[in-house]
């Protein structure tokens, strides 16, 4: 069986060469220095405690939570304005 008979016809509008194919399965080591967006084990970490925080806020409504994003940038132009030469 060759390639262009394997291929559905969606993969062929695709027009994949082997190469990008066999990467686009995984069929190939990850090189991590061509990845615009590298996956770390400290990505899974943010997420989880991301999503805890996140969980634990949503009942706090909306005004609360316009304040706290006012309040932290205003924290955030403060800090500029320290560092800020």
């Amino acid at each position: 069986m060759t390639l262009e008979q394997a291929l559905s016809d969606e993969e062929r509008l695709a027009q994949l060469d082997l190469g990008q194919l066999r990467q686009l399965v995984g069929l190939v080591e990850y090189d991590a220095s061509g990845d615009p967006f590298p996956v770390s084990g400290w990505d899974a970490l943010v997420w989880v405690v991301g999503h805890w925080v996140s969980s634990r806020e949503q009942h706090l409504g909306r005004d609360v939570l316009t304040w706290r994003l006012a309040g932290a940038g205003l924290m955030m132009s403060a800090i500029a304005l320290v560092l800020v030469p």
